[in-house]
């Protein structure tokens, strides 16, 4: 028998403890050494204290191994007896403590309470059995039970760990992750199996639940917490990179996603993403999809794909707080009650995930995506959101376009198909009594829009406005990105609706871009007068809709149509015996049928250019007629726009007095205006709803132009005594 007591070991410079002994007792049978047998009957040590230092690749133990590494190769050689037998009985560890200090990262671990117990420790023939439990100084314990097969060197492990404080991780997170604080208890019973000769080719399994989990950022918000979570596993072979899991359950995980002002996310701040990298979801950035997944590109770095199923997937009661300080406006927003459902859930293979939840003070969520996740070529994702309050995303909706949003609620579907890596989706959007804020002049938004009369045009009589968003593309151009998809869908739409609102406002045969009119005419025809009328109506419909109607028309093309035709007038004056004889509508219809490229006129318009003494040396006809007759085509062109203007507000005041004072208007431009305009002839309509207004036709449309002879508007010229020039 050998009994030791308090027995110490320091390190080199004597200041600090290596290993300390306080007793050791061991019984030891000395005759069976004759025959080459050795047995020891018993081993107890009480209370032993080991500290360990870790420096890099170093450790406070090296110089041992090194004084110890060339008695342990002697003693390897073989002398050619026959092996001794070993055989090691009642091998006990009580109230031992272990300290391990990692000094490059700060991590410090202390174990107190180990207590080991081995029945007996076999060198052949038997297997080995190792009992050891242990308590952590942070809180918890571990105890284990392995039994190893010396001669094949197989061993079952067995270890149970309990209410793991994971507060002394945080310098192995700090290793992954910028973050400043890790929190929670860690337990597990795992069975593990394998053979020695290959560390890495073992099975195991078992359950690990995890209970208050907390990881924080670099300024100490919470980026993730867990309230409770289990996982068992059934089966793991790492060497085979093959995970067959029961269940995986979680409740009340809670995440925090933020952006900040300068567009940075903290997932990549917490990342150590550098600042310069694309955010995918900032206001302003774009968020093109990755040509591959996370499970793609780790198949492409380790080799072979990894084969992982999981017979259920649940977790409930999780949230999400979202905040967004990019943009003029800051946006938060939560998302509660969020729950994750999937059944034989398998990595390599198609799978359905369902997911639903609680939107900020109403509304909910329903997501069900159909896909795998060993690639992006071909996903079915559909989403539905319900009763959704819309001034919630006014910062959103002030960044786009200009305009807060103070009132309505949305629902929203959306299905995308990707087959090929090709998009096909659809998105509708399903509003109801939207309201949208005056226009911003403050800031300049990423798409011109005007969006307060788009949606008051959009509404149906119950308030109800309905869109629907095609979108399509290929998702691994570096050119896509599915918000602006969407928003340069919504903006199109929105464009739609102001180049034709009364279609939307009263249905397709109600269309009214314009009012085509002749540029010369005297009077209004039929058909515009129907259009006047139907105008009206609608403004007794939309009585929070105001119109303004603009004449305007291509004024050096007109002015050229009545310098002509006061040369053809006086012309077919000229012809007249009667000089006294008042021209009637026959003979305005036979000048507006005479040709301006007639020989006839031209020699007419010669005689007159020679009396005034101009040269009409390679003049054309109607340079001649402008020459002659410019100044007062002007006066009588003026005075036609200005009759035109007059006529239209009479007839609205007398046949729809309830709508001309207070909705309705006539504008007229001023000179410089009028006479620079280039296009149609048409009055343009001009929609206003609250103090915003727009053109609902543009003005570059092309010019319908006359022929030479003149159109049949020009017959309407019999009213005019003024084409009776003096010769």
């Amino acid at each position: 028998r050998c009994l030791v007591q308090i027995l110490a070991v320091p390190e080199p410079d004597d200041t600090t403890s290596f290993a300390r002994l306080g007793d050791f007792d061991m019984t030891m049978r000395l005759l069976p050494l004759l025959s080459r047998n050795v047995i020891i009957r018993r081993i107890a040590l009480t209370a032993p204290e080991v500290n360990i230092y870790q420096r890099g690749n170093s450790f406070n133990f090296d110089d041992l191994t090194a004084h110890f590494a060339a008695d342990s190769t002697a003693a390897a050689q073989s002398d050619g007896s026959s092996p001794w037998d070993v055989g090691i009985y009642d091998i006990s560890l009580a109230e031992g403590h272990f300290s391990y200090t990692d000094l490059e990262i700060d991590a410090h671990w202390g174990f107190e309470n180990l207590n080991l117990a081995i029945p007996g420790l076999y060198f052949a023939g038997r297997n080995t059995d190792v009992g050891a439990v242990l308590n952590f100084a942070d809180g918890g314990s571990l105890s284990t039970e392995l039994s190893y097969n010396v001669e094949s060197s197989e061993y079952t492990l067995r270890m149970k760990l309990a209410d793991l404080a994971l507060k002394g991780t945080l310098p192995y997170f700090r290793q992954a992750l910028n973050t400043s604080a890790v929190d929670g208890l860690l337990s597990m019973d795992v069975a593990v199996s394998g053979n020695t000769r290959h560390m890495m080719d073992f099975t195991t399994s078992g359950t690990v639940d995890l209970a208050q989990f907390t990881l924080a950022d670099e300024a100490g918000r919470r980026v993730l917490g867990i309230d409770t979570m289990h996982v068992g596993l059934d089966e793991g072979r790492p060497m085979q990179r093959r995970f067959r899991f029961d269940t995986i359950f979680a409740s009340g995980v809670g995440a925090e996603f933020s952006i900040d002002g300068q567009g940075r996310s903290n997932i990549a701040a917490l990342l150590g993403v550098p600042a310069d990298s694309p955010q995918e979801l900032s206001a302003d950035g774009g968020d093109a999809l990755p040509v591959d997944s996370p499970a793609a590109a780790a198949e492409s770095a380790a080799g072979a794909p990894f084969d992982i199923g999981v017979r259920r997937i649940d977790l409930r009661g999780g949230s999400l707080a979202i905040s967004d300080l990019s943009m003029d406006k800051p946006f938060s927003y939560s998302i509660s009650n969020i729950v994750l459902r999937s059944q034989d859930f398998d990595l390599a293979a198609r799978n359905r995930v369902m997911i639903s939840a609680q939107m900020q003070q109403q509304g909910s969520a329903m997501i069900r995506w159909d896909g795998d996740m060993s690639s992006i070529d071909n996903h079915d994702i559909l989403v539905s959101l319900s009763n959704i309050e819309l001034k919630d995303f006014s910062p959103y909706c002030e960044h786009f376009t200009a305009y807060p949003i103070v009132e309505g609620n949305l629902t929203y579907r959306s299905q995308n198909i990707i087959t090929n890596r090709y998009l096909r989706g659809t998105n509708h959007l399903d509003m109801f009594r939207p309201v949208a804020d005056k226009r911003r002049k403050d800031i300049k938004p990423e798409m011109n829009i005007p969006l307060k009369l788009g949606l008051y045009a959009l509404k149906d009589k119950q308030g109800h406005v309905n869109i629907d968003l095609p979108v399509s593309g290929r998702i691994d151009s570096p050119e896509f990105s599915y918000r602006r998809i969407v928003m340069k869908a919504l903006g199109n739409v929105l464009l739609k609706v102001i180049s034709a609102p009364f279609s939307f406002m009263f249905g397709s045969g109600s269309r009214i871009d314009h009012i085509d009119i002749d540029a010369l005419q005297q009077a209004f025809t039929s058909e515009q007068y129907a259009k006047f009328d139907r105008l009206a109506d609608m403004l007794a419909q939309k009585p929070e809709m105001k119109l303004s109607l603009t004449q305007r028309v291509d004024y050096d093309k007109a002015l050229i149509r009545e310098a002509e035709m006061i040369l053809k007038a006086s012309y077919y004056n000229s012809m007249q015996s009667d000089s006294t004889h008042r021209l009637n509508m026959l003979d305005f219809e036979a000048i507006a049928a005479m040709p301006v490229k007639s020989n006839q006129l031209s020699a007419y318009a010669d005689s007159l250019l020679d009396v005034r003494g101009i040269d009409r040396k390679s003049m054309k006809t109607t340079e001649k007629a402008l020459a002659l007759y410019g100044d007062l085509a002007a006066k009588y062109l003026d005075r036609t726009l200005q009759r035109r203007d007059s006529s239209l507000v009479r007839y609205m005041s007398t046949a729809h007095p309830s709508v001309a004072g207070s909705s309705f208007r006539v504008v007229s431009q001023s000179d410089s205006l009028r006479r620079s305009h280039r296009g149609a002839d048409r009055y343009v309509i001009t929609v206003e709803v609250d103090g915003e207004s727009v053109d609902v036709a543009s003005d570059d449309a092309v010019a319908e132009t006359a022929p030479d002879g003149g159109s049949a508007a020009d017959s309407l010229a019999s009213e005019r005594a003024e084409y009776l020039p003096e010769a």
